[in-house]
């Protein structure tokens, strides 16, 4: 009947008493934010527990394909007319920190699957082609590393001669998000804690948090859930707006691409893992309006034309065998920039989130801009979330 309660725990769980904990600094959402968050808040000597329902890179961060990206889900150019340019320059560098901040952390070497290979943005479209060459230039101006390869170049970095340009950035690279995410977490010291959180609230001495199963008291609490932030507090449902990508994987193929490859204003990228396993992902563009929600759900349409993309345009993949489908939920802001504030309904909460699909080119650096913020009174730059009012 419509008036019957549907929970994701039965009865009996229902009824049990709630675990009861006090803690310094809670985290709910085990995801890279979370994770980094917990990373910045030790190196500062706080303890945190880190709640999730499903674990360490249950969401989105062990969904994704796992590249460290410069800058936002635009071309520079594009990013440059949509944020200014101003702000366009802050999220390279942003991002760029990033991925430098991580290695000096010591996250990033073989056994989490990274490599500095370099990422390829390729463009078809008479527009596209038109936007990489102006972002050539302006990265140029602005001191980034990044240019145009000659035809030639371009078919033999990608494997095909089905674009009109390619700008190629050394500086990008690739892991295995979900050993990235799970090193963050064991370099923490955080308390992990299996379990949901409904709902946060301020009390006298910091906050309560509780779920079906848990009541935690914390000086402090972050939101680190992305996608699935408004489930907790209703509030955030105005700047994380959830959508879905797909991704495939193919069986084992002979060496295709030394670079991550982002196609078509990087509504289609691709990857090939050490052991010739290839990862398509993306077609959301042709399903916009489909492709949203927080169920993680294989949509069979964005799959048919993935694979039908990719085998036009990349020739070695006309035989490849899927092997493995899955879909993992974003958050995206409303003006495509990535969010950090504290909870009006809730002060001594915080959130951050809304990267647009480039969480984990963001997360580790805007984890430590958010960390700063609450304990030494750094400022959020141009992310806080008082831009909407």
């Amino acid at each position: 009947p419509p008036t019957q309660e549907l929970t994701l725990i039965s009865h009996w769980q229902k009824n049990l008493p709630r675990e009861q904990l006090r803690v310094d600094n809670l985290i709910v959402g085990a995801g890279i934010t979370g994770c980094s968050i917990a990373w910045h808040l030790a190196r500062r000597g706080e303890k945190s527990c880190l709640v999730d329902p499903g674990g360490v890179a249950a969401g989105a961060s062990g969904r994704n394909a796992g590249f460290l990206l410069a800058g936002t889900s635009e071309n520079y150019a594009e990013a440059c007319r949509v944020h200014g340019r101003e702000l366009a320059r802050q999220l390279w560098r942003y991002s760029n920190e990033n991925h430098r901040a991580l290695a000096e952390a010591g996250m990033l070497d073989d056994s989490v699957g990274y490599r500095k290979c370099g990422s390829l943005l390729l463009e078809s479209s008479e527009a596209g082609v038109a936007a990489l060459r102006e972002s050539a230039e302006l990265l140029a101006e602005d001191g980034f590393s990044a240019g145009l390869l000659g035809a030639a170049e371009r078919e033999k970095e990608s494997g095909s001669n089905h674009f009109g340009e390619a700008l190629l950035s050394p500086e990008d690279g690739c892991v295995d998000p979900v050993r990235l995410v799970n090193r963050l977490a064991a370099a923490s010291g955080a308390q992990r804690v299996t379990g949901a959180i409904e709902s946060v609230e301020a009390v006298e001495g910091g906050v309560l948090a509780q779920g079906p199963v848990l009541e935690i008291r914390a000086k402090r609490a972050f939101l680190a859930l992305n996608a699935w932030s408004s489930q907790v507090a209703p509030e955030l449902a105005q700047w994380t707006r959830p959508k879905r990508a797909q991704m495939l994987a193919t069986d084992p193929l002979p060496p295709l691409w030394n670079r991550v490859i982002y196609a078509d204003s990087g509504y289609q990228y691709l990857r090939q893992l050490p052991d010739g396993t290839c990862l398509v992902g993306g077609g959301r563009r042709e399903f916009a309006d489909e492709e949203v929600g927080l169920e993680p759900h294989v949509h069979a349409k964005v799959h048919e034309f993935l694979e039908r993309y990719v085998r036009e345009r990349f020739p070695a993949l006309r035989e490849m065998q899927v092997t493995q489908r899955w879909a993992g939920t974003m958050a995206f802001s409303p003006d495509g920039v990535p969010v950090i504030g504290e909870l009006s309904r809730a002060p001594g909460t915080w959130f951050l989130g809304g990267y647009t699909g480039h969480g984990m080119g963001f997360a580790f650096r805007l984890s430590r801009m958010l960390v700063e913020h609450v304990l030494e009174g750094g400022g959020m730059g141009p992310l806080g979330a008082e831009r909407f009012s």
